[in-house]
This record gives C-alpha cells, structure tokens and sequence, in this order.
C-alpha cells in the first residue's frame, strides 16, 4: 500500500482542477510505475512550480471557481 505524500502525480498534472476519477488514474499510472527516478521526477516539477508560482493568477482562478459555483 502507498502512503500519502505531499505531491504526487496527481498534484503536478492539475491538482484540484482535474476530476476525482482522473487522480485515480495517476494514482494508478504511478503506483504501476514506482521507482526512484520517478520519485525525483515529481519532486523537480514540484519544486519548479513552486518556484514559479503566480499569487495573483491563482487567487484570481480561485475567486473565478467560486463565483461560477454561486450561479
């Protein structure tokens, strides 16, 4: 069995933005792909998008989803 982590496939390829059946898929897609390199991998995306991560294009994404679920 996998134990949570901080990142993940899932998280680098949409996160909260893609649906609840396509992290399945990436859950799946890594746990038929485990390695360390891959670990590596998901870690240096993770950090690259930190790293790049726009405050201001993301609380107006935020602000967009919420007021598209009050209509």
């Amino acid at each position: 069995m996998m134990r949570p982590g901080v990142t993940g496939l899932a998280q680098i390829n949409g996160g909260r933005a893609i649906s609840i059946k396509r992290k399945l898929e990436y859950d799946v897609e890594y746990y038929d792909n485990m390695s360390f390199w891959l670990d590596v991998k998901i870690i240096w995306i993770t950090l690259g998008q930190l790293l790049t991560f726009d405050v201001d294009k993301a609380n107006k994404k935020k602000a967009e989803e919420i007021n598209a679920r009050k209509k």
